[in-house]
This record gives C-alpha cells, structure tokens and sequence, in this order.
C-alpha cells in the first residue's frame, strides 16, 4: 500500500474523523509511526482541505484514513471523490467504521479501498496497513 511521495522526508496522512477523540487517538498512533498529520471533521471540510492546497503540496500525502459514517459527509462518497481525483486517485484510503455490512465492503471494493480497518483501530493494526 506504500504511496511514495518526491519528498521523503515530509509523510502526511489526512485524517477524515468527525469524532474528535478519535481524531485525536488517530493523530497519536501517526505520529508515534512517523508521520505529520491533517485533520478534517467530515467528508466536506476533506473537501475543502484538498482544494486549497497546491497540487505540488498534495504529492506529500502519504495516506487518507476516513471514518465510513459521518454527519457531514460520509466516507463512502468522499473514497469514490478521491478515485477521480487527478492528484490524489492513487493514494492509499484506508476506511474505518464501528459498523461492518456487506454494503460498506462491496463500495468499499468497487471503489478501490486499500483496507478496511473495524473500530477500534489499534497502533499494531495501523502500522500493518500503512506498511503494507
């Protein structure tokens, strides 16, 4: 799953989490694995993140991890935005969620999930998925 950036030094992944202690839990296990971070509360604000940064900035994202139901925006639709998109199409999306059906794992393949992580996310599982 390793999406290899021209800056090596500089690893960022997106956190797309409306729950701000899991943002939070998510932010501590990232930089305990090296990695700087960026946080959107929901599908539209991820949206509105990755439109502001230059295309030159969106080459340093390493990894998206989105939550799969939130209020704002649900992670399913912003997987499928990130698919077309011409910059970030390729980068790793990891999605995570407390719920788990059939639905969530046939979009979750149809629109090329690199993993599905079920909550609670641990250090050990997240560190296996971002080096895979």
């Amino acid at each position: 799953m390793k999406h290899h950036t021209q800056h090596p030094e500089k690893k960022f992944v997106l956190i797309v989490e409306d729950d701000l202690v899991y943002q939070q839990l998510l932010k501590g296990f990232l930089n305990n694995l090296g990695y700087e971070t960026l946080i959107a509360n929901g599908g539209a604000e991820a949206r509105d993140l990755i439109a502001k940064f230059k295309p030159s900035d969106l080459l340093h994202i390493e990894a998206i991890i989105t939550d799969v139901v939130m209020e704002e925006g649900e992670g399913l639709s912003l997987l499928e935005d990130i698919r077309s998109h011409k910059i970030l199409g390729d980068v790793p999306v990891i999605l995570i969620s407390s719920a788990e059906d059939d639905l969530i794992h046939h979009e979750a393949k149809r629109f090329r999930a690199s993993a599905f992580l079920k909550k609670p996310v641990t250090l050990e599982k997240l560190r296996e998925v971002l080096n895979s």
